[in-house]
């Protein structure tokens, strides 16, 4: 079995059933098709047997070392963000795991990601390198700051995670909108362990999900978890949410980039009626919704030509050669940094 055809049955079963898969994959290309479910952090969608038992083991090894440390780390800040009143929501994690899967070990998180209210930034990176946390050297250049919009802070105490505090979400034509990133603030609060913290909405996480989704095919890689998020999200929205979904994306540039998932979902044949209109915002002349699907879960030596084509899909029609810009830009940037230009 072709290693994409069998992740793309995976990711359809287990959107209707929400529960392990019990495939007998067959043929020579078991351990390609193993390998694969390993690289887009999919090894939980499979139902433990004799075939798979080895990796799943392993992975699941692996989960409960990085997500105990990213769960220690969330209980670890949220005091310093609340206490000091940062205007704040963790974006990605083993919290957000728990939304979705009803698991915070469901996939691997190497690290806390956090987005915080930009005017903020520095504040709330001064008050966590005061909680124990390090700035990482290289993310002091504009490369790290202007272009990523992240920092990376190093953990003092072994037994916590890495956090990435960003400014801004990634955008595929740059920067991301202020409207998305004060949307993803606004968020909906949960608790764990007694104590509070903010979490993206279902519409705020359908639309993170878009754009994990572009980023993974602007740089080539593995997004199969990504997919299956976006899945699970659409499947659990109401008609008002569909509708809810697209004038929010419609207002924060991202119709296209909702489009674009969208249609590659119709892959695994999840695209409720509702969304049905986004299809027609694409044509795909030469690329079809399969291949696309195809680069997100087997991913190719990087091309000029699907970069371009990606970015002319998923960014609204005025935004292209604004896109094209900030992606040069920031390639140029990457080079000088790596190179300790600055």
């Amino acid at each position: 079995m072709d290693p994409t055809i069998a992740v793309r049955d995976l990711l359809r079963e287990y959107t209707l059933r929400r529960a392990p898969i019990d495939a007998e994959l067959k043929g020579p290309t078991v351990k390609a098709c193993l390998r694969t479910i390993h690289k887009n952090r999919l090894a939980n969608v499979l139902l433990l047997n004799d075939q798979n038992e080895t990796m799943i083991n392993s992975y699941r090894e692996a989960i409960w070392s990085t997500n105990s440390s990213a769960l220690l780390t969330i209980l670890h800040v949220l005091p310093v963000l609340e206490n000091n009143q940062i205007n704040y929501c963790i974006i990605k994690g083993p919290v957000l795991l728990e939304e979705l899967y009803d698991d915070y070990f469901f996939r691997p998180a190497t690290d806390v990601d956090i987005l915080v209210q930009p005017s903020e930034f520095d504040r709330a990176a001064e008050h966590l390198r005061e909680a124990g946390f390090a700035l990482r050297p290289a993310c002091k250049s504009i490369y790290w700051r202007f272009f990523l919009g992240e920092q990376h802070l190093d953990p003092m105490m072994p037994a916590l995670s890495v956090i990435d505090l960003h400014r801004h979400v990634y955008h595929p034509a740059g920067l991301g909108a202020k409207e998305a990133d004060a949307y993803f603030l606004q968020g909906v609060r949960r608790e764990l362990n007694g104590k509070r913290f903010t979490v993206p909405s279902r519409i705020g996480q359908a639309l993170l999900s878009v754009l994990y989704i572009v980023k993974s095919l602007m740089r080539s890689e593995p997004a199969g978890h990504y997919l299956l998020d976006f899945a699970l999200i659409l499947n659990g929205m109401s008609k008002d949410e569909y509708k809810n979904l697209v004038q929010e994306a419609d207002q924060k540039n991202l119709l296209r980039a909702l489009s674009l998932a969208v249609n590659i979902m119709q892959t695994i044949s999840i695209a409720p009626d509702e969304l049905r209109p986004l299809l027609a915002i694409h044509s795909f002349k030469t690329l079809s919704p399969y291949d696309i699907f195809e680069q997100l879960i087997s991913p190719g030596t990087r091309n000029i030509k699907m970069g371009l084509y990606i970015l002319r899909c998923a960014t609204e029609v005025g935004d292209f050669k604004k896109g094209l810009v900030w992606e040069i830009g920031r390639k140029l940037a990457q080079g000088a940094c790596h190179a300790g230009l600055f």
